[in-house]
C-alpha cells in the first residue's frame, strides 16, 4: 500500500544559506532531516555546503538510516546552471553501486534452486571460452562475485559502458582476449558476466529481473534500470569543472550503456530501505527476499585483501564479499560499495554490529569520489560516538586528476587536407565505429554513443573526450583511417569505410 507524505526538504545554499520548502512526494517513507539538526550532527551541513564549493561540486545528498528510521538531507544544486536545488527524492545514476544488486539478484536466485554459486559460469553460459581452457571449464559464479579472477578486458568495457556498441557476438569473440590475473582484480566484466547468467537462467533481462525481483518487492519506486530517468527535470545532472567553471558534463548514459555492473538510478531514500533490509537482516516491505542468511552471505569474506585506506586514516580494506567491499573503520567492520562516473559518485554502505548505514550522492565528475569517503566516515565517527577527525583536509592531489597538458586551438590550423574531407564513417571489428561530422571548420567525433569532443595538439593529432590520443592516418592526401588510442594502455585503427 503507497502512502502520501509531507517531506520537509531543506536546501543548502552555496552561500551557507537554507531555504525551507514543502512538497507532497509519493512513496518515500518516513523521511527527515532531523538528525542533522541534533546536537552531534548539526555542525557537518555548514561543513560540507563549504566544502562543496572548494571541491567544484554542485550539490549532494546524504542519508543515513538509524534505528530502522531513515534521514535525507539534500545540499546544493542538482542543476548548477539553472540553480535547481537537490531535493531528497533527486534521482542519482548510482554506477558501479549497481553490482551490488546485481550480486543480491544472483543469491536470491540461489536461494531459489535456480542456479548454484559454486557452479561452472560455462553450465549457465555455453559460448564461455577464455583464453585458458581450464578455467573455461572451472570459473564459478562465486568467482565472478568476488572478483577472484581478475578477468579484464577494455575494449568490451568500451563498448558496454561508453559507446554501447557492444553486441553478444561482438561480446564472446573478445572474450578469449581477456586478461587473467588469476587473483582478486575488480572488474565490470565479472558483473556483465553475471547479468548474462540471470538472463540464461530467466529468461528475461537482468534489468527486468531487478526491477520485478528487487525493487517492486522493497518499495524502491524512484529506482530503476532505464537511463531515460536521467533526463527528467527532477534528476541531478553530471557536471565537472573545467577551465574554471562548472558545465554540464557533455556525455550521458544511454540505456545502451546501462549494464549488469553499472546501470542503476537510484534515490536516497529508495537506496536507504534496501540498507536497512541488509541491516535488519529481514524481510522489509512487502516481503522483499532480504533474509538474515542472505545479507550474511553477502558480505562474508570470499577473498582477503588488507590494504590501507588512500586518504582516510584508520581504514582499511580487509577482503571481498559476494558484490561488497568488506573494510574495517576505526576497528569495526564496514561493508561498502562506491560508485564512479563522469559526473556523477555514489556511497552506499553500513556497520553490521551497529545497524547503522549511510548512503551519500554527488553529481560531480571531480572529487565526488572523495567526498563521498569523507562525509560517511564523518557520519560514522558521529554516530558511533566517536571523537570526530577532520577529514575534509584530506584531498590527495590524484583525485583532480594530472593537469592538462594539451591546448585547444584553431582545428583548421591543424589540419593537412580540408575539414569537409575528414568526415565520414570510420570502423573497426572489435570496438565498434566512429563518425566525423564537420561544422564549417569544425571536427565533432561520436563513437556510438559517446560523444569525444576534440582538442589539437598537433597535425591530424587529437585528444578526444579528454584522455584518448589520436591521429588520422593520411597517405598521398586521402585519409585512410583513425588510429585512436585508450585510457587504458591500447590502441587501435578504425578504418575508414564511407
Amino acid at each position: 500500500m503507497h502512502k502520501n507524505w509531507i517531506v520537509p526538504l531543506i536546501v543548502w545554499c552555496s552561500t551557507g544559506c537554507t531555504h525551507q520548502e514543502n512538497k507532497t512526494t509519493t512513496e518515500v517513507g518516513a523521511v527527515s532531516d532531523s538528525l542533522f539538526r541534533e546536537v552531534a550532527f548539526h555542525d557537518l551541513p555548514a561543513q560540507w555546503d563549504s566544502v562543496l564549493s572548494r571541491v567544484h561540486v554542485p550539490g549532494m545528498v546524504v542519508g543515513v538510516v538509524r534505528g530502522g528510521e531513515l534521514y535525507v538531507l539534500p545540499i546544493g544544486f542538482r542543476d548548477a546552471a539553472l540553480s535547481r536545488p537537490m531535493t531528497s527524492t533527486t534521482p542519482f545514476y548510482i554506477a558501479s553501486v549497481t553490482k551490488v544488486f546485481t550480486a543480491q539478484a544472483v543469491l536470491q536466485l540461489a536461494e531459489l534452486g535456480d542456479l548454484d554459486l559454486d557452479a561452472p559460469v560455462k553450465k549457465y553460459l555455453p559460448r564461455l571460452q577464455l583464453q585458458d581452457t581450464a578455467l573455461t571449464r572451472t570459473i564459478t559464479v562465486r568467482d565472478l562475485l568476488a572478483h577472484r579472477k581478475g578477468l579484464k578486458h577494455w575494449p568490451i568495457t568500451l563498448g558496454e559502458a561508453y559507446t554501447g556498441q557492444m553486441t553478444e557476438d561482438r561480446f564472446y569473440r573478445l572474450l578469449p582476449e581477456a586478461t587473467i590475473s588469476g587473483d582478486f582484480g575488480y572488474s565490470n566484466l565479472h558483473y556483465t558476466l553475471l547479468g548474462r547468467v540471470i538472463e540464461a537462467v530467466t529468461g528475461t533481462t537482468w534489468k527486468e529481473y531487478l526491477e520485478a525481483n528487487v525493487f517492486v518487492p522493497m518499495d524502491m519506486s524512484g529506482t530503476s534500470c532505464k537511463a531515460k530517468v536521467l533526463d527528467g527535470p527532477e534528476a541531478a545532472l553530471p557536471a565537472e569543472f573545467v577551465d574554471g567553471a562548472l558545465r554540464t558534463t557533455i556525455g550521458r548514459k544511454t540505456d545502451r550503456t546501462f549494464h549488469a555492473a553499472g546501470g542503476m538510478v537510484s534515490t536516497a531514500p529508495d537506496l536507504l530501505k534496501w540498507l536497512r533490509a541488509h541491516i535488519g537482516a529481514k524481510d522489509v516491505a512487502s516481503g522483499a527476499p532480504v533474509a538474515h542468511h542472505l545479507a550474511a552471505d553477502m558480505r562474508s569474506e570470499q577473498i582477503a585483501i588488507p590494504e590501507d585506506h588512500p586518504f582516510i586514516a584508520d581504514q582499511s580494506r580487509t577482503g571481498w564479499g559476494l558484490g561488497w567491499m568488506l573494510r574495517e573503520h576505526r576497528g569495526r567492520e564496514y561493508v561498502v560499495h562506491n560508485g564512479h562516473f563522469d559526473g556523477w559518485a555514489a556511497h552506499v554502505s553500513y556497520l553490521p554490529a551497529d545497524s547503522v548505514g549511510v548512503v551519500v550522492l554527488v553529481n560531480s565528475k571531480n572529487t565526488g569520489m572523495w567526498l563521498t569517503e569523507v562525509v560517511a566516515v564523518q557520519l560514522y565517527d558521529r554516530l558511533l560516538g566517536l571523537e570526530p577527525r577532520n577529514y575534509t583536509d584530506t584531498i590527495p592531489p590524484w583525485i583532480f586528476g594530472p593537469p592538462p597538458d594539451t591546448v585547444a586551438v584553431d582545428t583548421a590550423a591543424n589540419l593537412s587536407l580540408a575539414p569537409a574531407t575528414y568526415a565520414g564513417r570510420y570502423a573497426n571489428d572489435d570496438r565498434g565505429e566512429i563518425e566525423v561530422d564537420v561544422q564549417g571548420d569544425i571536427l565533432t567525433m561520436r563513437m556510438g554513443d559517446l560523444l569525444l569532443p576534440l582538442v589539437w595538439p598537433g597535425q591530424d593529432r587529437f585528444v578526444a573526450g579528454g584522455d584518448h590520443e589520436g591521429s588520422f592516418v593520411v597517405r598521398n592526401g586521402v585519409i585512410e583511417a583513425i588510429d585512436l588510442g585508450m585510457p587504458l594502455p591500447d590502441k587501435a585503427r578504425f578504418a575508414r569505410v564511407r
